[in-house]
Formats: structure tokens, sequence, C-alpha cells
């Protein structure tokens, strides 16, 4: 079992991921039961929602001037980012 494999394994077990198998493929999401899924679930936010926020906030900054934005546009935008605080669920 590679070092991936046994990771997930280990997160599926301490109940943090759930797996599906469908056929030949393996899917593992967070598992919303979790009781530590609510946190998880803002660091993940806040890690992939910052590239929309600087987007969000620098576009009207670039706009001032006639400039072009300096965002790389072709970066994915994160579904639903939300403001998380401690111990919300965003």
């Amino acid at each position: 079992m590679g070092t991936v494999q046994a990771e997930l394994a280990s997160l599926e077990q301490a109940g943090i991921l759930t797996k599906t198998v469908s056929g030949n493929r393996t899917y593992y999401r967070a598992n919303s039961e979790c009781a530590m899924y609510p946190e998880l679930r803002c660091i993940i936010l806040k890690a992939v929602g910052l590239v929309d926020v600087l987007r969000e906030k620098m576009t009207p900054l670039a706009t001032l001037g006639g400039l072009r934005p300096a965002v790389d546009r072709s970066l994915p935008r994160a579904p639903g980012v939300h403001r998380c605080e401690r111990g919300s669920l965003g």
C-alpha cells in the first residue's frame, strides 16, 4: 500500500473521511458527522478561498486608473467561500 493510500485509510479509520467504492474507483470525502468537521471545513475554505478573496479585494484597486487586474483568472474559484469563525460552519 502506498503512502497516500495508507494515510487515506488512517483518516477513514479515524472517522474523518468516508469512502465509497464504485467499480474500480474509490472516492473519499470529509465525514460531516465527524466532531472536527466544522473546524476542518473552515481551514480548507480559508486556504482555498484565499484566491477569491484576493481577487475580490484587488479588482477594484486595479481598475482605478485604468489598470488591468493582475489576478490570474485561470485559477479555480472556490465554491461557497464563507468567513469562518471559531466553532462555526461558515
